[in-house]
């Protein structure tokens, strides 16, 4: 006790009860589904734009899938490459950002070229989003399956 000055021994320890700070969000813990699709569906339209032709578009019922399947699959693995926490996550954001963008794209081919000339302009419009959505989802998957495992490589090296 002597070798303390005297100062020292009247001021008390003052120690603050330590929160965990946070910015105010009630959704601490949980992942977001749609982290990452913002950046994944504007590279999906982007790429389904320059890659699908406006006569590729009209001739979905035809089976030309490569092209939309490749757009999807460079929106897939924007969302896998972004996404940090969970994998399942990332899988489904990349199959939600591939079909957006398909459908995104396919929607305003449809408005600049006016009305259809077929029977039943609903129906087709129907069928074509759902052949997007079956060739989109899995080219999303494998995308975001791709991107992830090319994070996680490029991390472990650092």
């Amino acid at each position: 006790m002597d070798d303390e000055p005297p100062e020292e021994r009247l001021l008390v320890p003052f120690e603050p009860p330590l929160r965990p700070s946070g910015n105010g969000s009630h959704a601490r813990g949980r992942a977001h589904p749609l982290r990452g699709v913002a950046f994944g569906f504007l590279i999906g339209a982007l790429l389904s734009t320059f890659l699908v032709t406006p006569t590729d578009w009209l001739q979905l019922d035809r089976g030309r899938w490569i092209t939309p399947a490749v757009a999807g699959l460079g929106a897939g693995a924007m969302v896998g490459a972004f996404r940090r926490d969970r994998f399942r996550i990332a899988l489904l954001g990349g199959a939600i950002a591939s079909c957006l963008s398909l459908w995104a794209v396919y929607g305003m081919v449809q408005l600049g070229l006016g009305p259809l000339n077929v029977r039943s302009p609903a129906g087709r419009i129907v069928r074509d989003l759902g052949r997007l959505l079956l060739w989109g989802a899995p080219a999303g998957l494998a995308g975001a399956l791709a991107g992830w495992h090319v994070r996680r490589a490029l991390v472990r090296d650092r």
